[in-house]
Formats: structure tokens, C-alpha cells, sequence
């Protein structure tokens, strides 16, 4: 497990504000997401699912995700294009970049949410964030929302605590 602020300051909030995608309430959403998805840290691949489709790295983002993010949104963005091709630049040899490059499955779980017409949540907001999660970044069914929401809450407060 990586503590909540060492996440924060050592790899979102650089993240964010490199790429001038910044707010409090993005901050909190990538930090619950990870707190989610990955258990603060503590796991950086999904095990169970067809290796092309597993998702990978503390955000849990699936390969098909970060190539769609690729070819429907960086290479249309000329200012995101670059920044994610610096952050690549970070670990040259990686084989999964989403597993190895911290930095930049933070910028591709950013651009997930980033293109996404709905407004984040209020800061502070956890349920909001619970539900902008299952909405807008988790793919399970809608008959499984209440009990996917429900741990999202349960992850988050007791990987970060209250918010």
C-alpha cells in the first residue's frame, strides 16, 4: 500500500498540474479511484481476465481504454499528445506503461474523466465522486450500482478516512 498523501503529492497533483487539468475535486477522484481500484496502491494488474483486456496499473485502466484515449482524443490534442508522450519518456522501456509509469496511468485515467462531458463532483463530495465513478470510469451493469457504490464509499474511507 502507498499512503494517500505520498499518492497525492508525489504523482496526482504533479499530474494535474503539469497538464493543467488540475481541481481539488480531480484530486480526490483520481486519489478514490486508486484507493478503489487498486487498494491504495497495493496491486497494479487485474487478475481473473483475458491478459488484452486486464486492466492495469493503481487506476486500473484496460488497454483497450488507454488505446481508444489515444486514437479518439491524445491525437487530437496536440498539448495532451505531448505531455503523455513526455511521461512515456520517463520509462522508455516499458513493456506496460500503464503498470510501470505511474505518472503517466494517472494522465490517462485524467483523460478519461477530462473527456467526459458530465462535471465532476464537488470536492468534499464522496458520494457524488461514488457515482461520477460508476457512471463515467467503472463498467460494471446498472443492477450492481448500489452495491459498487457502496464499496467505493467503503475503499475510500478506509484507505484515506473521511473526507
Amino acid at each position: 500500500m502507498i499512503s494517500p498523501d505520498v499518492f497525492r503529492e508525489t504523482i496526482i497533483k504533479p499530474v494535474l498540474l503539469a497538464s493543467g487539468t488540475h481541481s481539488e475535486a480531480a484530486e480526490q477522484l483520481l486519489l478514490a479511484i486508486v484507493a478503489h481500484e487498486s487498494d491504495m496502491g497495493t496491486y497494479s494488474k487485474q487478475f481473473g481476465i483475458a491478459e488484452e483486456h486486464a486492466a492495469q496499473g493503481f487506476f486500473m485502466v484496460e488497454k483497450p481504454t488507454e488505446a481508444d484515449t489515444w486514437e479518439t482524443y491524445l491525437n487530437r490534442k496536440p498539448k495532451f499528445k505531448a505531455f503523455a508522450m513526455e511521461l512515456l519518456k520517463l520509462c522508455p522501456n516499458a513493456r506496460e506503461p500503464l503498470r510501470e509509469n505511474p505518472l503517466y496511468a494517472c494522465f490517462i485515467a485524467r483523460m478519461k474523466l477530462w473527456r467526459n462531458p458530465a462535471p465532476l463532483p464537488a470536492a468534499g463530495d464522496l458520494e457524488g465522486m461514488a457515482h461520477y465513478w460508476f457512471d463515467h470510469y467503472n463498467g460494471s451493469p446498472e443492477d450492481e450500482r448500489e452495491q459498487k457504490v457502496a464499496e467505493f464509499i467503503r475503499d475510500y474511507e478506509h484507505f484515506i478516512g473521511a473526507i
